[in-house]
């Protein structure tokens, strides 16, 4: 399997929530039945660097229908507000039922500064 390069924005201090399908990557793309697999997915400032968040299913990542290949991400406030500023690694790896291992996406993160603070009132 060949990874897609899937860049991501994150406004620190705020939700994020991403819905993904995986698909065998045909001119017309069919879902992948993910109904026996585990994913993982970390976010790090470079490859060598100290884990800033750690993701695996069903914790971070909830498979939602795994017949047709979906599943979410969601990334809590509390969470996005303690990642340090600036740009990030992260990739996805899908375990299948045979033991393979897959990368399935990688890219950028940028963490985008929040202005807005918690009221103190």
């Amino acid at each position: 399997m060949i990874s897609a390069e899937y860049n991501i924005d994150i406004v620190q201090g705020a939700s994020w929530r991403r819905s993904f399908i995986v698909t065998d990557g045909a001119t017309i793309p069919a879902a992948i039945d993910i109904s026996l697999c585990s994913i993982r997915s970390q976010i790090r400032k470079r490859a060598d660097s100290t884990v800033i968040l750690d993701m695996n299913t069903p914790n971070e990542i909830t498979i939602t229908d795994p017949v047709n290949g979906k599943f979410e991400i969601f990334i809590s406030a509390a969470t996005t507000s303690l990642f340090p500023k600036g740009l990030h690694k992260w990739d996805l790896f899908i375990e299948w039922p045979n033991g393979d291992v897959d990368r399935w996406w990688y890219g950028e993160v940028n963490l985008d500064p929040n202005i807005t603070e918690p009221s103190t009132n």
